[in-house]
C-alpha cells in the first residue's frame, strides 16, 4: 500500500503556511480554520448584514464555531458587527 498525499486547497496551503509564519507549527485544525474564515467573509462580502444563523445555513456549518470565527475576523479588522448581522469593515 502506498501512503499517498491527501489533496487539499490552495486556500488550505497559504492558510497553514500563515499559520506556520505566525507559530511555527502546520495543524490540520489551522488549515481549516483558515479556509472556514475565508469563507465566512466571503459570505459576508457578499450580503452585508447577514447573520450567524443565516450563515452558518449557508456553509452547512454549525453556527457555534462561527461565533468564535467571526470576532477573530472582527480583531483582524475584517468584519464588523451591527446589531445582530455582521458587515464587511470599510
Amino acid at each position: 500500500m502506498v501512503n499517498r498525499p491527501r489533496s487539499i486547497s490552495l486556500a488550505a496551503c497559504i492558510s497553514a503556511a500563515l499559520g506556520f509564519a505566525q507559530t511555527g507549527a502546520i495543524t490540520p485544525s489551522s488549515m481549516v480554520d483558515g479556509t472556514r474564515a475565508a469563507q465566512a467573509l466571503s459570505f459576508v462580502q457578499g450580503q452585508p448584514g447577514i447573520t450567524i444563523p443565516e450563515l452558518a445555513a449557508k456553509m452547512g456549518i454549525k453556527q457555534n464555531y462561527l461565533y468564535r470565527v467571526l470576532p477573530g475576523l472582527e480583531q483582524e479588522s475584517k468584519v464588523e458587527k451591527k446589531g445582530r448581522g455582521w458587515h464587511p469593515k470599510s
